[in-house]
């Protein structure tokens, strides 16, 4: 694919979804990240874009319409957190901090613009190799009813700190540690964990002990992000085009 005879698609994989991923060889050379939109979903899409800007959430450069096809054009963030969940290391309680506390951000920042995201886990918060954490599938996000903040909208945080503690979420949707030995010397994680399925506002869970007495940043996250993207496997698809120099 070659949008507008500027970018040329090098690979396809999933990445929050699936992504094309395309170099510009000229000009401003870079890597970018192509998303892909049936027509019918362009409307609700382009609302959401146009109404989201915040740091912890994927962005998008320019868009592109086709009688039939939304594209977009992102940064390109070569991780998700399922690949930290599935690589061998468990987060320490400095790494879990600064993860918790940018999607934190993120989610309170939709909920306070009236939005809410329907399904997000592991698999749709890209993380950079700087340790930028952004909640994407942003099309997957709807606008809510003004009011009360429903335990729904706190559940991702919930699923999403099980899956780093454990690396699994139990089959009923319990909460809780199941290896103390292993979380034993991070006190603070574990009480963040048990917050997330009592807490009624994201308020709550930014006074818990990981967010306010754990010092973090994104830069926690380059140790992390860069042996998950060793050790990781991701779907890919690579057709071989022809030489560059053809």
């Amino acid at each position: 694919m070659n949008l507008l005879g500027v970018l040329s698609k090098y690979y396809d994989c999933d990445l929050a979804g699936p992504v094309a991923v395309c170099v510009r060889y000229s000009g401003d050379r870079g890597i970018w990240a192509v998303r892909q939109y049936l027509i019918e979903d362009a409307d609700k899409v382009l609302w959401n874009l146009r109404s989201m800007r915040h740091r912890n959430l994927a962005s998008t450069r320019e868009c592109f319409r086709t009688p039939d096809i939304l594209y977009t054009l992102g940064e390109f963030d070569p991780l998700i957190l399922d690949h930290i969940v599935a690589c061998k290391a468990f987060p320490d309680e400095q790494e879990l901090a600064a993860i918790m506390s940018q999607l934190v951000d993120g989610l309170s920042y939709l909920i306070a613009n009236n939005f809410y995201h329907t399904s997000l886990d592991c698999s749709g918060v890209l993380v950079n190799l700087n340790g930028h954490v952004k909640i994407a599938r942003i099309d997957c996000c709807v606008i809510r009813q003004q009011g009360t903040i429903q335990a729904s909208h706190l559940a991702p945080a919930s699923r999403i700190m099980m899956e780093l503690t454990h690396k699994y979420i139990k089959e009923d949707g319990a909460v809780g540690i199941d290896n103390l030995d292993r979380w034993r010397t991070y006190p603070a994680a574990i009480e963040f964990l048990c917050a997330t399925a009592s807490a009624s506002s994201f308020e709550e869970l930014r006074e818990q002990r990981l967010m306010t007495e754990i010092p973090c940043c994104p830069g926690n996250l380059i140790g992390l992000a860069g042996f998950a993207l060793i050790s990781a496997r991701t779907f890919y698809s690579y057709t071989p085009g022809p030489m560059k120099n053809d």
